[in-house]
């Protein structure tokens, strides 16, 4: 029988991971190879830059192809003496590290230690100074052990690039462009990816982020911790990694990737902590129960020769039909509905402010017999807007500012004639997620699919004026796009509901959440 290979040995790895298979062993083996052997490392880099558009959200960094050759891990000054050659092949071999790193959430750890105790050339993370830089080193602990043999330090003030921070012992605080402030405690390894972005390996963080740093995000092997205007303290285990977090002021959204299963997000407010193992299985969540911030319920009943749609929510804010409810009433899903038809619309434009004023929302609805618009928010044009459609068998969540428009799309079959459905459209911190009947149709997804645009929310837009049910408005009255259909039993909160949230409201019709159960 012959010898596997080494080749042999890193394609099952691969294959294993792919499939979400690997073992702690595996995985320890899989670090070596790719830390001890160039050529495996790079074929490692080749085969998963192929899946490498269903990881990007958990990736240390947002790009890999045409890094700056002064983008790279270890903190230190380059060694004069070296050839150029050395360095090109080194600076060549950080790079396919920290797409290693990006690609699979491996000890990303020994990109930095390995290159130092080799003695090879030690890239600065200071920023160039033809760069704006993207965080400023603010505060150092006189304890602090920053890894390396020589131990050379950063000085307070140093304007930082995207790379790496690692240390063995002490405290430095990081102050982003975007106004987030970031306390690492060593022993860490914490990545500074962009103004809004960062990614902990291992270790303790503490993170404030101003209202000029909401959706500020800190993503780790298994989840992204967005922060929607909140102070949080975030700790990954070294070996276990599992992570814990403990929101301290505000509000924030985990979006987790749980192995085998659907992408989901879970929000967690002022003194609520979780638990979350390395697959990214919420294990426990502590803490008062989360107010899921209901903003209005139009239920959608109203029978009368006027035109008052009415709010149930606490809020009332009421809507306005363009003709008298009556003309157009129906029974419903729960109760009555509005067959809005051809032509039909609520608008709630008189309480735009308070409803569109959130990066965090949700959008639920049932719908009859419908083939295009649900909501949508503009200016009054097709310049400036974000709408949620029905057309054929896809689902839209889509988006313009200026020129140009683009959507998220959930394709789902088994649309019937005169049969309600259960829609809902989630949006935090950029990302969407899509469902119908009560699951979702799509992982949570930052960027469209015509023009590659991060999705934005209702608050991004630019002087909105316009808020329908049912319609959206163009320049063009010919181009005015509407519902088609029956609509009942719209929900519009003020986070972004998870699953379990959004099958409850499926399963209980005209229900609406009041403080969440328990996970």
């Amino acid at each position: 029988m012959s010898t596997p290979t080494p080749d042999d040995e890193l394609a099952l790895l691969l294959k294993r991971l792919e499939q979400e298979e690997l073992s702690a062993e595996e995985r320890s083996r899989l670090n070596m190879l790719l830390r001890d052997d160039e050529a495996a490392l790079e074929q490692f880099v080749r085969y998963q830059s192929t899946h490498a558009l269903l990881a990007w959200r958990f990736a240390p960094f947002s790009a890999v192809d045409g890094q700056p050759s002064d983008v790279a891990s270890p903190v230190g000054e380059a060694i004069a003496s070296e050839s150029s050659a050395h360095r090109d092949r080194m600076q060549r071999r950080n790079r396919l590290l920290a797409a290693a790193a990006l690609f699979v959430g491996v000890t990303i750890g020994f990109a930095l230690g390995r290159g130092m105790q080799e003695g090879s050339i030690e890239e600065s993370i200071a920023q160039r100074h033809d760069q704006d830089p993207i965080a400023t080193l603010t505060s150092v602990s006189r304890d602090v052990i920053w890894v390396g043999p020589r131990g050379r330090t950063l000085p307070v003030g140093t304007a930082l690039g995207k790379g790496w921070i690692n240390l063995d012992a002490g405290t430095v605080e990081l102050s982003f462009s975007s106004g987030a402030t970031v306390q690492l405690e060593g022993p860490a390894s914490f990545a500074i990816d962009s103004p809004l972005r960062g990614f902990l390996n291992y270790g303790n963080i503490r993170v404030h982020a101003p209202e000029s740093a909401r959706d500020f995000a800190v993503g780790t092997a298994s989840m992204e911790v967005v922060d929607l205007g909140t102070e949080f303290k975030l700790s990954v285990g070294r070996q276990s990694g599992a992570s814990e977090i403990d929101v301290l002021e505000g509000l924030v959204d985990l979006h987790l990737s749980n192995a085998g299963r659907a992408n989901r997000i879970q929000s967690l407010s002022t003194g609520q902590s979780a638990d979350v193992d390395a697959s990214g299985k919420i294990t426990a969540i502590k803490g008062d129960k989360l107010d899921p911030l209901l903003l209005a319920h139009w239920r959608l009943d109203d029978h009368a020769e006027d035109s008052l749609v009415t709010d149930a929510s606490r809020n009332h804010f009421h809507g306005r039909f363009n003709l008298p409810t009556s003309k157009r009433t129906l029974q419903g899903k729960t109760g009555r509905a509005l067959a809005l038809g051809a032509n039909g619309y609520v608008d709630f434009s008189e309480h735009l402010s308070a409803l569109a004023n959130t990066r965090a929302f949700t959008l639920a609805a049932w719908l009859r017999n419908a083939d295009d618009i649900v909501f949508s928010v503009s200016d009054g044009t097709e310049r400036q807007r974000v709408q949620f459609e029905l057309h054929g068998p896809w689902l839209f969540y889509g988006w313009q500012q200026g020129d140009y428009f683009d959507r998220i799309s959930a394709g789902v079959s088994g649309w019937e004639s005169d049969r309600w459905y259960h829609v809902a459209v989630s949006v935090s911190g950029g990302n969407v997620t899509i469902y119908r009947d009560g699951q979702a149709l799509i992982e949570p997804r930052r960027t469209g699919g015509v023009i590659n645009t991060r999705a934005i929310a209702p608050i991004d837009l630019v002087n909105p004026t316009v808020a329908c049910l049912g319609r959206v408005p163009s320049n063009d009255v010919q181009q005015e796009q509407f519902l088609g259909g029956d609509l009942d039993d719209v929900q519009f909160y003020g986070r972004a509901l998870d699953e379990v949230a959004i099958r409850y409201l499926f399963e209980h019709p005209g229900e609406t959440l009041s403080l969440e159960q328990d996970r």
